[in-house]
């Protein structure tokens, strides 16, 4: 009996299940596209826009700045009024980045950038030269730059794509016997990629905001 109530709840109840399992194979469909093209998407977003790769550059999420939705709407062809964000794909940037684990320093949290910035800072006070001396004048200085992107935002056809890009540096040089910090100065810029031939390209960019 209740095998035969089971057969008949299967028989009447059979779509919601086929598209419950095709929904999912839909999606990671789409996940698995979005990671694909994205490798190639910011490899050439880098390559622009972020020359100066150095330890601790690239945060280990994600930026959860989202893309302006006049952006959205102008380029991806999307027809609601919000800004819009990536989904979610499971990866960091590290995953797309640096997929062998070749370059894993360049990722860091703000908690161990801020660390390393105040090491930084604690060797060059040591190595500030007294002052009224020759050496006093020839002011060393060094630098950080943190640098947060987006995964990309797609349209329907992964042909036309946007990401968002957030740059801040700090700064401190030696002034005569002195360590002295440089206001940090940074933006935030938003970069639309088109696939044409297979290669990702530049389009457009905005500067979305500056910080000085």
């Amino acid at each position: 009996m209740l095998l035969r109530s089971a057969v008949v709840f299967l028989l009447l109840f059979p779509q919601p299940i086929r598209a419950d399992d095709e929904a999912e194979q839909r999606l990671g469909r789409a996940i698995d596209r979005a990671k694909q093209e994205a490798a190639t998407l910011i490899k050439n977003v880098l390559r622009d826009h972020v020359l100066d790769q150095q330890p601790c550059i690239f945060a280990k999420q994600w930026s959860s700045r989202a893309v302006y939705v006049t952006l959205a709407q102008q380029y991806l062809g999307l027809s609601f009024y919000a800004d819009v964000s990536a989904p979610h794909t499971g990866t960091a940037p590290s995953d797309i980045i640096d997929p062998a684990g070749l370059t894993r320093g360049h990722f860091c949290s703000e908690a161990e950038a801020n660390e390393m910035w105040s090491q930084r800072l604690a060797n060059l006070r040591r190595r500030a030269p007294p002052a009224d001396t020759e050496q006093s004048y020839q002011q060393p200085a060094i630098s950080i730059r943190r640098v947060d992107i987006s995964m990309p935002v797609f349209d329907a056809g992964y042909s036309t794509a946007i990401v968002v890009v957030s740059s801040m540096e700090r700064s401190a040089r030696v002034q005569i016997d002195k360590v002295k910090q440089s206001i940090p100065t940074g933006f935030g810029q938003s970069f639309v990629y088109r696939k044409d031939s297979g290669e990702w390209t530049l389009i457009h960019s905005t500067l979305d905001y500056t910080i000085n």
